[in-house]
């Protein structure tokens, strides 16, 4: 079979659980991944694909027809230009969480020799991502599952970036002496915040694989990780948040910023106290 051939031939797979759209991406995504061609140059290169290759992508199209993320079948997805192992123990890092990130550079001082808190860190791709552009912060990456913690620690050695990682919930009442202990000035997450009411309408391969402590929250408190973050003794945070939540999190504090993401839609919170 040729490249030309499996694709039209996968995507057709695919598009009963997935449309057309987001069928076509993932194909190309693990053409890309699996046979290193550029999904710019698949009309260009149109290579006959020979049996380990064959098989490795008829594998992956299995999986991925039972819902499974492609993230979780590679083992591995990318996040600010570098790889992540991912499992089903960690939330998938998302683009969204990477503008996050660079908002984050945007507004703190590059200089300064700060020490910042990744609270819910999951597969360390935010504490990570930030002690790598800024190797004179002091960057801490705190998670309650210590399966997802083993990740983070994976990631952080493979991707050479130091961390001080904490095994603890942010619930937990050691947290705000330890955040004074360390002098931890700025706290930055992306918490769970999708409320539990809206599990039905999602995906199954968001649903039945991803680890929903990472995901949901009680629909009676859906702002609980955002109201403990900001009771702790720190001087900025900065939050990923739900596209509906701008009304609980207005209540929470009156002075915190919100941001739209690159599609438009409100994704970001942050409050700096003098």
């Amino acid at each position: 079979m040729r490249v030309s051939e499996f694709i039209p031939f996968a995507i057709s797979l695919l598009k009963p659980l997935y449309g057309d759209s987001e069928s076509k991406d993932l194909i190309l995504l693990l053409v890309e991944e699996v046979l290193l061609i550029k999904r710019a140059h698949v009309g260009i290169i149109d290579k006959e694909i020979d049996l380990a290759e064959e098989m490795k992508l008829t594998s992956c199209l299995e999986r991925l027809k039972e819902g499974e993320p492609l993230q979780y079948i590679l083992g591995y997805t990318w996040f600010k230009n570098h790889v992540f192992l991912v499992n089903p123990s960690v939330l998938i890092p998302r683009p969204e969480t990477e503008e996050l990130v660079d908002w984050v550079l945007e507004q703190l001082p590059s200089g300064e020799q700060l020490s910042i808190l990744d609270v819910g860190t999951g597969s360390g791709a935010i504490a990570i991502s930030l002690a790598k552009a800024r190797p004179n912060w002091r960057v801490f990456g705190l998670e309650k599952s210590n399966e997802a913690l083993q990740t983070a620690k994976a990631n952080a050695k493979a991707i050479g970036a130091k961390v001080d990682w904490k095994l603890a919930d942010l619930f937990s009442p050691e947290i705000p002496s330890w955040i004074k202990q360390e002098g931890i000035q700025v706290i930055v997450s992306n918490p769970p915040y999708i409320p539990e009411r809206e599990k039905a309408e999602m995906h199954k391969n968001v649903l039945e694989y991803e680890p929903e402590m990472a995901l949901f929250v009680p629909d009676s408190d859906p702002v609980k990780f955002y109201r403990k973050m900001l009771e702790l003794p720190c001087k900025s945070w900065f939050f990923e948040i739900a596209a509906s939540g701008e009304e609980a999190m207005r209540q929470l504090h009156p002075n915190l910023i919100l941001k739209n993401d690159m599609s438009g839609n409100l994704r970001f919170a942050s409050l700096r106290l003098s």
